[in-house]
């Protein structure tokens, strides 16, 4: 039996891998974009340009550069080297505040909202104006009605989350009638009920 072994010699020659820190992100190379990891096979000392695409939206979550593996910038040109093989591109996740107001179409403005937050950031919001006029009607916030894990839900017209880890939609309900609490007036013990 005669076997045959071939074995190629990468002589002035470096295999270079590129990716992101999702596989769903994209990258370029070159100018050509990536999704998944790229293989490249390149001459020593060849100049690479490398680029993060960023921001990249799906839906109501955000990826946003953060750094590469070898800490260049966004866009950098590397000069193939012996040692290095793989580049990575690292994106941080960020999550949207949907804000609205009901009744809708109340000229209310929810300070926060409908902007895009880093995973595990505290987020304030609160609406401006707390009550008005809208069609011959007077207006009070209410409450806040929120979904999504970790929202809020409460009286408080400044609302907090405290750990921003996904989408979350807060609601500013206001109604036409004055919000009613109980207050307590003073400490004293009544001696007679």
């Amino acid at each position: 039996k005669v076997h045959k072994t071939s074995v190629s010699y990468l002589v002035g020659k470096n295999i270079i891998n590129v990716n992101a820190n999702r596989s769903i992100l994209q990258f370029r190379v070159d100018g050509n974009t990536y999704t998944n990891s790229a293989l490249f096979t390149w001459d020593l000392n060849s100049p690479h340009t490398l680029s993060a695409v960023s921001p990249q939206v799906s839906g109501s979550t955000r990826w946003v550069f953060s750094s590469w593996s070898n800490s260049g910038d966004t866009n950098q040109t590397i000069n193939v080297g012996t040692s290095t093989t793989t580049y990575t591109v690292n994106y941080r996740t960020q999550f949207r505040l949907i804000s609205q107001v009901s009744p809708s179409g109340l000229p209310v403005t929810v300070n926060g909202g409908n902007l895009f937050y880093d995973t595990a950031s505290t987020v304030n919001f609160s609406p401006t104006p707390l009550q008005l006029t809208h069609n011959g009607k007077d207006y009070y916030f209410q409450r806040w009605n929120g979904t999504g894990n970790g929202s809020y839900n409460g009286t408080n017209p400044n609302g907090v989350i405290q750990s921003m880890n996904n989408v979350v939609v807060q609601t500013a309900v206001f109604d036409t009638m004055p919000p009613i609490g109980i207050q307590n007036l003073n400490n004293g013990v009544p001696q007679v009920f």
